[in-house]
């Protein structure tokens, strides 16, 4: 098994009663593909279907469960790719105009915590998941400040 997927899925099942949430970091990759990232894009949707069975499974423990999708945030993996390559093939599908900064995605992650009513998805990715997807599958945005 892809080490992304085993690590949730081994520590969640031997503490359900002092777990109060369960966060998965996915990606919005997982649900759009992009070329060359066929084992990234495979073991974050392994999240969201681990992420989806233990919403349903540990609920009745008063656990909830979530995945943050985050888009293209300002980290070394996204900055490798290049200013220009980012400026022509990322920026003009965003609604900010930017990427994502990585305390964005961490607010999007707090708020998934702290909200013990919220269970679910939450697409942390400036907008983009908005022009590639229909509405139906989309339970929350997140777009920055």
């Amino acid at each position: 098994m892809p080490p992304g997927r085993a690590g949730p899925i081994c520590i969640i099942p031997g503490r359900p009663r002092r777990l109060l949430a369960a966060h998965f970091t996915g990606t919005t990759i997982s649900s759009q593909g992009i070329p060359g990232q066929i084992a990234y894009a495979s073991t974050k949707a392994g999240l969201e279907g681990a992420e989806a069975t233990l919403t349903k499974e540990a609920i009745f423990l008063g656990v909830h469960a979530a995945i943050v999708h985050p888009g293209f945030t300002k980290t070394p993996m996204v900055q490798v790719l290049g200013e220009e390559y980012i400026k022509k093939n990322i920026l003009p599908y965003t609604r900010l105009g930017r990427l994502i900064e990585p305390t964005e995605i961490a607010e999007a992650i707090c708020f998934l915590i702290s909200n013990s009513e919220v269970s679910g998805r939450l697409w942390a990715d400036a907008g983009v998941a908005s022009t590639l997807l229909s509405l139906e599958n989309i339970t929350w945005y997140c777009y920055g400040s």
